[in-house]
């Protein structure tokens, strides 16, 4: 028997003398139960008659941003518990190649020891060729700063671009994160890029 990764209370595995639980999980089902599971393909009206409108080819996003997954970021991203990753490792198991949004480097105000998008993906699956050239981040930008802000992307030096990818974050709120990336993908050459999110929220005006 294991502890729940969020509330540390013991998991019920499968027995041999009936049914409990459902085994290999990492979360309880209290805990599990918490998310709202969406499956959402979220508005990108934002980007119309801009460079970006058709920068992706589909949008995927799994839970909502509510508070269940609020706290799961708040311990995850911010507190650094690395391991909380294997709560949702299993949604993206058939995303290959991923391409992983990446973090900023050198942070002075927040140094993490390790990238919240990638650790998410089977090391199998990733394709790192993305590199993020500002340490704005936007979580700090209202939406309209947000979608008219400067492409922080670019594409890594003497690498090879497959002709499709699927490139992932962890929350989408505007798209405005997605669609820049998508766009630097797709000049350097990717015919079709995927997007995929594990939550999505919606920003005030």
């Amino acid at each position: 028997m294991k502890d729940c990764l969020l509330c540390s209370i013991p998991i019920r595995q499968l027995t041999w003398g009936g049914l409990v639980g459902r085994s290999g999980d990492c979360i309880c089902d209290d805990c599990r139960s918490g998310f709202e599971r969406i499956d959402s393909q979220p508005s990108r009206s934002y980007f119309q008659e801009t460079i970006y409108e058709k920068s992706l080819d589909t949008i995927h996003c799994i839970y909502s941003y509510n508070d269940s997954m609020k706290s799961f970021f708040h311990h995850y991203k911010f507190l650094e518990d690395a391991a909380l990753a294997e709560v949702f490792r299993n949604e993206f198991l058939k995303l290959r190649p991923a391409v992983p949004i990446p973090i900023a480097p050198n942070f002075d105000h927040l140094k993490r020891s390790f990238a919240p998008v990638e650790a998410l993906l089977p090391a199998a699956n990733v394709l790192s060729i993305l590199e993020k050239n500002t340490q704005v981040k936007q979580s700090t930008r209202k939406r309209g700063e947000r979608v008219t802000s400067t492409n922080p992307f670019s594409i890594r030096s003497h690498v090879e671009v497959p002709e499709e990818v699927w490139l992932v974050d962890d929350i989408y709120t505007t798209g405005t994160t997605l669609h820049q990336a998508a766009y630097v993908l797709k000049e350097a050459g990717v015919k079709k890029v995927h997007g995929f999110c594990l939550a999505e929220t919606l920003l005030k005006k």
